[in-house]
């Protein structure tokens, strides 16, 4: 054990010698300037990368840059569409925010109401108008700088229904995957439709055949998508009347 501390006491002031080397020193200083200024390059990306993911044209982020899912809520009042925008935060709390606001739908007039909120994982983003007894369908579009617009679906007829709730789905099939827009008066419970986002931006309308209809609800006007629940429901609701949690499966 001696030795070995004297070998180490020897070898110290051979060690710096040849640091403080003159060549030595210019390697030295070298490395540490392209360490410093990858640093700097470093600190100049990370400021300039904004906060939180851009928002695709026309579409809605769907998580935040931290991988944390938004989820978003529609109010209709005064002839105005109000999309806010939630989010729970690090420290348990549930922070909400205004995101955007519709109020010019071009191709219809003395809209009774603007329901049935659903957004693809894309961020594609529609909504159910009502008027005079019709459910019309329109695509949301994110504005950064103002009001958003909205596009009305004229190739897609969802006929005449009191349409309160919707939601998005989606399934992977021969290496593909296709997404819907399920619509109803509230829980599968009138005016059922199903509406295929095509690849090339078309639609295609599907009425689906219902199983035991009568368990439906027009109570439970909020229903959501559940990917690979395991008790095998594709969509779930909630009937606060009876207090009632309804399961549905495609």
């Amino acid at each position: 054990m001696k030795n070995q501390v004297i070998g180490v006491i020897l070898f110290a002031p051979k060690a710096f010698r040849s640091l403080f080397h003159v060549s030595t020193l210019k390697k030295i200083l070298s490395v540490t300037l392209s360490f410093l200024m990858l640093v700097s390059i470093a600190y100049t990306v990370i400021e300039t990368v904004d906060a939180e993911p851009a928002f695709a044209s026309g579409e809605f982020n769907c998580v935040d840059s931290d991988g944390r899912t938004y989820i978003y809520q529609s109010t209709w009042s005064s002839n105005t569409l109000t999309i806010t925008r939630g989010i729970n935060i690090d420290d348990g709390s549930f922070s909400t925010t205004t995101i955007e606001t519709f109020s010019t739908f071009a191709s219809h007039s003395s809209i009774d109401e603007v329901n049935s909120l659903s957004i693809t994982t894309d961020g594609e983003m529609f909504a159910v108008l009502k008027t005079g007894g019709g459910a019309y369908l329109y695509k949301l579009n994110y504005n950064a700088s103002g009001a958003g617009t909205t596009s009305y679906i004229s190739s897609v007829d969802l006929g005449s229904g009191d349409n309160n709730a919707a939601s998005n789905y989606e399934v992977d099939s021969g290496g593909s995957t296709y997404k819907y827009i399920f619509t109803s008066k509230g829980f599968f419970n009138g005016n059922q439709k199903v509406i295929r986002i095509n690849g090339d931006g078309s639609y295609k309308v599907i009425t689906p055949t219902i199983t035991n209809g009568g368990n439906g609800s027009n109570k439970a006007k909020d229903f959501a998508w559940v990917s690979n629940h395991p008790s095998g429901n594709d969509f779930v609701g909630y009937d606060s009347d009876n207090n009632d949690l309804l399961g549905a499966e495609i």
